[in-house]
């Protein structure tokens, strides 16, 4: 709750936001173009390989780098990382939001 307090009261929350609803209309838009996209199908270890490049983390750091980020586990980040990964992966997100 705080963090989300604190986000609702930076200048990053509109950026967010609008980040927030690219993903989610690029996701539509692939699964409305492309009927055979399951995001249940994209590899774990690739999102999971994403998600460590994507914040620089190094081999010792990456369990306390998943609670860190907020994830529960390998478990909880695959399940959540699925549409931004593919997201990132074909348009980009910009390095203003480190995932």
């Amino acid at each position: 709750k705080l963090i989300i307090d604190a986000i609702k009261a930076s200048s990053l929350f509109y950026p967010l936001v609008h980040l927030a609803a690219q993903i989610q209309s690029f996701n539509e838009v692939l699964i409305e173009q492309h009927q055979s996209v399951d995001f249940q199908h994209l590899a774990p270890l690739q999102i999971y390989e994403w998600f460590l490049q994507r914040w620089q983390i190094g081999d010792a750091d990456k369990q306390l780098a998943l609670l860190d980020r907020g994830f529960q586990g390998h478990i909880d980040l695959i399940e959540r990382g699925r549409a931004f990964y593919l997201f990132d992966r074909h348009v980009g997100i910009p390095p203003l939001f480190p995932l």
